[in-house]
This record gives structure tokens, C-alpha cells and sequence, in this order.
């Protein structure tokens, strides 16, 4: 056999061979053609050698008499794990693709700012904490560098320290992490005596009650070695850290910023909000409106030049994930013409950062995080005004009224008057739904 000629997908090992014995044919194997898969011949006297041939990578074993129907099977099962390790391949070109720097968009100082501490960071395997505001990114961030460091091919382990509970067991932590374990891409028979590579990522970690913060000292060290069990796999991981640093949330930080520092030195890279990158917001909700709006009706949607001015004044204390949950509103409910500013929320066109009455509010009970399908991280904390709301004027107030009625009738005529539905285009809760309906006085 030469390593040149081209890999069989399956390879018929019989027991009994001249020359080499053949153990040593299927250790050859496995060198020369990795994606292959072996299915030994054997007999029933030869159980504990067929143990031992199964250990060194052997796809399956099929036993004398060769029974076409076994062994047709154990082919078509062959074949199937090929196929589907070539989909893992295939998914993971995809997700360095979709990780790569050139797709976060933006151009502002900030934003290049961060591009350039992630292309430094990704020549390295030091650890490294993420520290911004909610909604602005950090585990988006976190991803790309992953993805675009020597440990792409590696799992990317994630653990949302916001939602441990203080009685959460080290193997409720670490049971996802188990379970990616168990699916990775290998060769049958081969072990995780200690698996060199991928990132640990520890998202929110500030928001982490400190029970848990001592039980996952004891299974991570400061290299980065951690175990998923007292019996598991040593993990040789990259080590990731994201802090929320919102302004009510600063003093918290920064003891976490520096309980971090003197046992893991991360290095930090700081990802801007995004009232610091004014000019990002344009090119933002153009990729907006181009990730979601065919999908959703194979129409485009424009946005006025108007509307652009009144989303870059607004200070946006949700961030990125605040201007998506907009973009995704207002474009669901004008699919066939421009969106004007009388088209976006009320709070949005005064300036007002503070709002209890609409769906781009990050009023606690009724923001959403858009990537998980929950509740966003933080809330229960009432925002924090960044600057004060413009001057109100009585008749102008009684427009934005009538305004906010009209698009909450829109919503419940678009759905046919499902209220789940009609708070889900909104961007709000059901029960958010529900106040304005009586606040309002729209009969359901």
C-alpha cells in the first residue's frame, strides 16, 4: 500500500494473512488511510483478539460464517459514519466561514480596535476576558477568535455562568461539555487519555454565584487543564472569559476583572457598545435586513435615510442585540415599503432611553436575547438612562400614542388576532402584550 494511491472508503481485513500478522496491517492502515473505515473477518474462537483489533480502530467486526446480510449491514453502517464525519467536516469549513473577521461588520475606530486585539490574540493560546455591555457582542467575539486561532478544528466548550444555579453540581456544569465529548469525530477504539485543544469559554462569569465559582476552581487550573468528571477526560483548553461591564454593574466587574488577573492573567479585549461606533449602525441593519428578510417574506426592505438618522441619535443601552430586535420588528411590519421614522418605536424617535411601553425597550420582563429564546441577561435591573429624554410635548405624545395603537393593531391583524403570535412579531412578551392592550384600550 502507498500513502499516494486514493483512500478506500471501506476496507475487508480477513485474520489469517502472510507476512505481517494482522494487527500490524490494521496499525498500517490507520497511518496511511485515516478516513477509511476497517470491518475485520473473524471467527467466534477469536474474540479477544477481535477486543483488541476493535481497540486499534477497527470500524466493526463481522464473524464466520459470513452471513451476507451481516455483512451487508456492517458496510452500510460503514458508510453511513463516513458520511457523516464528511457532514462534520463540512459544517466546521462552514463555521469558519461564518467566524471569519471580515464578517463582523463595521469600520468604526472602536470596532478596529477590537478586529486588531483578536488577530493579535489568535497568533497565541494565552487566555483572554471579553469585557462590554450587554448586547454587544462578546460571545460573537469569542467565537471568531476561536475560529481563526490554531484551535479551529477543536470544540468550542461553552458554559453560561449566568443561569448556574448556587445548588448546580459540577456534572449539571459540565454535562453539555460531556456530551460534545462523546459525539466528537474519531475513530473508533481510540481514547481521551488527554484531549490537547479547543476553547473553554466562560460566558458571564461575573453573574456566577461564587459556590459555583469555588467547585469549578477545583476541576480547572490556571493552564487551562480541566476534568468534565473525577473519572473523565483531561481537557488541555484555551481558556475564555466574558464580563458584562454595564454601568450598574461596574464596581462587580471590576472585583471579578481581578480576581481573574491573579489566577489566570487573561488578557483583555474590550468589545465597544455600540453608541461608540455611530457609523457601524447603517451597515448593521443592511446585514440586519439581508440575514432575516428574505427568509421570512423574499422581500428586501428598505430604510429610509430619515430612519437611519433617528436609529444613529438613540442610544441604544441594548446594544446590538436592542437595534436587531428593531430592525426585525419594523421590517416585518412594512415587507413591502420603506421603513420611515414614524415606523420605529416611540422611544426610539424622542431619544428616550427609559421605557416601560414598547417592544424595543429593554424594560427587564419583556427583552428577549434573540440567540437563546430567553430571557436576556440582566433582567430584573431596571436600564440605566445614558442620556435625559427629550422634551415632552403633550400633543406630540398623544401622536406617539396613536402611532403605537396602530402598529399593535397591525401586529394582531397580521396574525389573524393571536395574541402569542402578535407579542412575538412585536418583540415583546405575552403579558407585556396584555398591559398595552388595556392600557391602550384596544379590544382583543
Amino acid at each position: 500500500m502507498a500513502a499516494s494511491h486514493p483512500s478506500p472508503d471501506i476496507i475487508l481485513l480477513g485474520i489469517v494473512l502472510p507476512g505481517i500478522g494482522s494487527l500490524e496491517t490494521l496499525s498500517r492502515i490507520n497511518n496511511l488511510y485515516t478516513d477509511s473505515r476497517v470491518i475485520l473477518l473473524s471467527d467466534y474462537e477469536r474474540a479477544e483478539f477481535c477486543f483488541r483489533a476493535m481497540r486499534l480502530g477497527a470500524h466493526d467486526v463481522v464473524l464466520d460464517p459470513y452471513a451476507p446480510g451481516h455483512l451487508g449491514l456492517s458496510i452500510q453502517n460503514a458508510l453511513g459514519t463516513i458520511n457523516l464525519l464528511s457532514e462534520i467536516k463540512r459544517l466546521k469549513r462552514e463555521l469558519r466561514i461564518k467566524h471569519d473577521f471580515k464578517e463582523i461588520i463595521g469600520s468604526s475606530p472602536a470596532l478596529c480596535k477590537m478586529m486588531d486585539d483578536l488577530r493579535r490574540m489568535a497568533e497565541n493560546n494565552l487566555p483572554v476576558l471579553f469585557r462590554g455591555e450587554s448586547g454587544t457582542g462578546k460571545e460573537l467575539a469569542a467565537r471568531t477568535l476561536h475560529y481563526n486561532s490554531q484551535r479551529f478544528d477543536e470544540p468550542f466548550f461553552t458554559i453560561n455562568c449566568a443561569v448556574l444555579r448556587k445548588e448546580s453540581s459540577l456534572e449539571e456544569v459540565f454535562a453539555p461539555i460531556l456530551t460534545t465529548l462523546s459525539r466528537k469525530d474519531r475513530k473508533p477504539g481510540s481514547e481521551w487519555q488527554c484531549h490537547q485543544g479547543g476553547t473553554l469559554f466562560l460566558d458571564e462569569i461575573g453573574d456566577m454565584d461564587p459556590a459555583i465559582w469555588v467547585k469549578l476552581l477545583e476541576r480547572i487550573g490556571p493552564d487551562g487543564n480541566f476534568r468534565v468528571s473525577s473519572s473523565g477526560p483531561t481537557i488541555g483548553a484555551r481558556l475564555f472569559f466574558s464580563v458584562r461591564t454595564d454601568p450598574r454593574d461596574r464596581e462587580r466587574a471590576e472585583r471579578v476583572i481581578s480576581s481573574l488577573s491573579e489566577r489566570f492573567a487573561p488578557r483583555e479585549i474590550g468589545v465597544p457598545p455600540l453608541r461608540d461606533r455611530p457609523g457601524d449602525i447603517d451597515p448593521l441593519v443592511k446585514h440586519f435586513l439581508s440575514e432575516f428578510e428574505v427568509g421570512a417574506h423574499g422581500l428586501i426592505t428598505r430604510v429610509s435615510r430619515e430612519a437611519l438618522e433617528v436609529l444613529g441619535a438613540y442610544g441604544w443601552p441594548g446594544n446590538i442585540r436592542e437595534l436587531k430586535n428593531i430592525v426585525r420588528q419594523a421590517s416585518l411590519m412594512n415587507a413591502a415599503s420603506p421603513i420611515d421614522p414614524e415606523d420605529l418605536p416611540p422611544s426610539i424617535r424622542t431619544g428616550a432611553v427609559r421605557t416601560d411601553d414598547w417592544a424595543g425597550s429593554i424594560q427587564a420582563g419583556d427583552m428577549v436575547d434573540s440567540k437563546r429564546g430567553e430571557p436576556a441577561i440582566g433582567a430584573g435591573k431596571p436600564p440605566l438612562i445614558d442620556h435625559p429624554p427629550r422634551e415632552e410635548n403633550p400633543a406630540f405624545n398623544f401622536s406617539l400614542r396613536e402611532t403605537e395603537k396602530r402598529q399593535i393593531r397591525r401586529a394582531l391583524g397580521h396574525t389573524g388576532g393571536n395574541l402569542s403570535r402578535a407579542a412575538s412579531l412585536l418583540g415583546i412578551s405575552r403579558s407585556a402584550l396584555y398591559r398595552r392592550l388595556e392600557k391602550l384600550g384596544i379590544s382583543r
